[in-house]
């Protein structure tokens, strides 16, 4: 709207002086081109403002209480108190705006844009290092909510129903570590001599009534899983089923087990063949 508002005065000059300025827009001409803006809404939002102020004499009690007066360009700003503050000319004295113009609604939204989309309490803190906006908290609460980008960054995390418990979890008539749950921990630094080592907890729990067993293993191969497997089976017995994730570790140390059962059963079916056949002759 400024570059529009730039050009458009360009050409006005051109038609009173008959002389063709530079082809780009400077800095000075849009800076014109904002306080022609500013001063239109002004004077549409507020048209006996500027009399009163230049009569000392503003009516309305809340612009009252801000000691309004007019700049040399003949723009309404605020007074207050800030006359001697080492800052700039616009942030102690910013440009009074109404909020319910479409202009105010535009700068608010380039602002809050141009900000990466933050939040209330910061788009006006920009926004009142130049503008006085009333009623600035609704407006800025209002463009926000409305901003699409602004309602998915603050949008609720989605929430699922939670699927049934598996049979293993909820059976409560079997002994306890009938089905077990396993995972590593750790690491943990263990010193032997003069060397730091690494070893790693393994945890096994029941899933039924969530009864912990520890052991330690020395390393993160199947090898040193199989012996934390079969010291916890020493100690507490036999099991159905055990659950756990996909880690190397248990994956080899399975395939390690399922080996060792076929190749046991394979070497054993001679033997139980030739049983079963003696038993029957008998």
């Amino acid at each position: 709207m400024k570059l529009r508002i730039a050009w458009f005065s360009r050409f006005q000059t051109y038609l009173r002086n008959g002389v063709s300025p530079p082809h780009r827009i400077s800095l000075p001409e849009l800076e014109a081109a904002e306080a022609s803006i500013i001063k239109y809404v002004q004077r549409k939002e507020f048209p006996n403002l500027t009399m009163e102020i230049k009569n000392k004499l503003v009516k309305d009690k809340h612009l009252k209480k801000l000691d309004l007066f007019l700049d040399p360009a003949g723009l309404i700003r605020i007074g207050g108190r800030l006359k001697n503050a080492a800052a700039c000319y616009s942030v102690r004295h910013p440009i009074l705006l109404p909020s319910k113009s479409s202009v105010t609604a535009l700068l608010v939204k380039t602002v809050h844009r141009i900000h990466g989309h933050l939040g209330k309490s910061t788009t006006m803190s920009i926004l009142r290092k130049s503008y006085w906006i009333i009623g600035c908290s609704s407006l800025v609460k209002r463009i926000a909510n409305a901003c699409v980008i602004c309602r998915k960054y603050q949008a609720r995390a989605a929430s699922q129903m939670m699927s049934d418990l598996p049979e293993k979890r909820v059976v409560g008539d079997v002994a306890a570590f009938t089905n077990v749950g396993l995972d590593y921990f750790g690491p943990f630094n263990v010193v032997r001599g003069r060397a730091t080592e690494k070893r790693y907890g393994v945890i096994f729990t029941c899933l039924a009534s969530r009864a912990v067993h520890l052991e330690v293993a020395h390393s993160l191969t199947f090898e040193s899983f199989i012996n934390a497997l079969r010291r916890f089976l020493c100690r507490r017995g036999n099991v159905t089923s055990i659950t756990s994730d996909n880690g190397t570790n248990f994956v080899g140390g399975c395939r390690e087990l399922r080996e060792a059962i076929s190749s046991w059963n394979s070497a054993a079916e001679p033997e139980m063949r030739n049983l079963v056949l003696s038993r029957l002759e008998t």
